[in-house]
């Protein structure tokens, strides 16, 4: 029997990001999503629904999430580590596989996948952060700043549309305008 318009659950729109969602990117083939609180009243490993922070990264139509307010300091540095090591690990061979690809294209061939790769990009939303509880001492920064290597949506949209205007864009990230030290 069908159900009623106005007795149908209302889902949630499909065009609209969760408001806890904080920042996310697109990697290849994998989707990492950081949220920051929850709508529900409830407590996680003794941790209020406003102050959750929950890392997602999705591959391949699965999804592994992982509460990291949850963690322990201890545990939180050690996750810290083990996704540094990895890095350092997987960072000269990612370069080779990049270079490899670029020479192999200098020199007329395109069939290297990793050079049809949309550059990732970290979004950082735009939205005021929810005030926490007394409780939490100095709480979030009220808004979410541009910080050094990221770039607001907005500030994206206007680069992409002076580059299909045609304009020459140079993109970098916001520092202090300090010169960095020389080494040599």
């Amino acid at each position: 029997m069908p159900v009623a318009r106005n007795q149908r659950k209302k889902l949630p729109n499909p065009a609209k990001y969760s408001p806890h969602r904080k920042a996310w990117a697109n990697l290849s083939h994998h989707e990492i999503i950081l949220y920051h609180g929850a709508d529900e009243d409830r407590y996680v490993d003794d941790v209020r629904a406003e102050d959750e922070v929950r890392l997602m990264i999705r591959s391949a139509g699965r999804a592994m999430r992982m509460t990291l307010s949850a963690m322990t300091e201890k545990e939180l540095e050690t996750l810290r580590e083990i996704f540094n090591i990895a890095i350092e690990t997987a960072l000269p061979i990612c370069r080779e596989m990049d270079q490899l690809a670029q020479e192999a294209f200098d020199a007329g061939d395109d069939a290297y996948a990793r050079l049809y790769r949309p550059v990732p990009t970290i979004y950082v939303r735009e939205r005021s952060q929810q005030p926490h509880d007394e409780s939490v001492p100095d709480g979030p920064t009220p808004v979410l700043g541009l910080r050094a290597g990221y770039h607001r949506p907005s500030e994206l949209r206007e680069i992409r549309r002076r580059m299909v205007d045609g304009e020459q864009v140079e993109v970098e990230p916001e520092d202090d305008g300090e010169a960095p030290d020389d080494p040599a």
